[in-house]
């Protein structure tokens, strides 16, 4: 139960970090330039002060991105996302919209964060739920009970689960009567009666009652086993859809940018159209139409 304890206030600790508090912070404090820019030129920021202002908030929350996306230009690598956010913030500036570039570097911070976080407790919940699975298991073999290690325990064997005690190995209930919390297994929170006849899981956790129950399954083969190499599996292979996205993006993002680019080049080379105005455009095509919505 300790280990449930350690995870529990992992999840919490999302509140105590102090990047993440920043970038609540830096979200509320843009918003509310943000809305006074929309009630008019009169709420701006001037322009003296809201350059400083805003290139501070910039590169204390998006200097990462920002490095990588000159990387990205450097590589040539056109599908990369960071390389979009640093061409949206760039022209944002250029066009004067400091609120605007201050909002889309800052959002997309905050969602980066969100997504590590997530990551992290995903795995750290997992590491835990390995970590406080048991190594051996009480036995009754041949009438003697042994302490022996989930390894040499066979299918047939007799386990010998006390009260409080984590299930080592799938079973099927022998004898006794015992609540069994399956919430490693099947997420539901109350605990499960088992009876004579009842299969138990590795992972879970024995109650209250005394039960004694024949092994179904070795170490390796166990429900909880099966899911632990799974899930591990999963994080180390790309699903086809991402390989897909990823294929898609790789054409994709490089279109974009080069619709943008004619969409300035053309009006303001072919018909003298002013610049800025085709220039916000384009800005705005490749803030829409970037990889971040797939």
């Amino acid at each position: 139960m300790n280990e449930l304890v350690k995870i529990e206030r992992k999840k919490s600790g999302l509140w105590q970090d102090r990047k993440f508090l920043w970038l609540i912070f830096s979200v509320a404090l843009v918003a509310v330039f943000e809305f006074l820019s929309l009630m008019g030129e009169d709420y701006k920021l001037r322009r003296d002060i809201a350059f400083p202002f805003f290139a501070v908030i910039i590169l204390a929350v998006g200097w990462e991105t920002l490095w990588k996306g000159v990387q990205a230009l450097a590589k040539l690598n056109f599908r990369s996302i960071n390389l979009l956010m640093t061409i949206a913030v760039v022209g944002a500036f250029y066009l004067g919209e400091y609120e605007e570039a201050a909002v889309v570097i800052v959002l997309f911070a905050l969602g980066e964060r969100l997504e590590s976080f997530g990551i992290q407790s995903s795995k750290s919940a997992l590491q835990a739920l390995v970590d406080r699975t048991p190594k051996t298991a009480l036995v009754r073999r041949e009438k003697i009970e042994q302490d022996l290690n989930l390894e040499e325990i066979k299918v047939g064997d007799i386990l010998i689960i006390k009260p409080s005690d984590m299930i080592a190995l799938d079973a099927e209930v022998l004898t006794g009567a015992s609540s069994v919390d399956e919430s490693t297994i099947t997420g539901e929170p109350l605990p499960k009666d088992k009876h004579t006849g009842d299969r138990i899981f590795a992972g879970t956790l024995n109650m209250q009652g005394y039960l004694e129950a024949k092994v179904l399954k070795t170490a390796k083969d166990t429900t909880l086993a099966k899911i632990i190499e799974t899930t591990f599996a999963a994080t180390k292979t790309k699903a086809e859809t991402q390989k897909f996205i990823e294929t898609f993006a790789s054409y994709y993002t490089p279109s974009i940018i080069v619709i943008a680019a004619l969409l300035v080049a053309i009006p303001t080379l072919v018909f003298a159209q002013p610049f800025n105005s085709w220039f916000e455009q384009a800005i705005t095509i490749l803030v829409i139409a970037c990889p971040c919505a797939l």
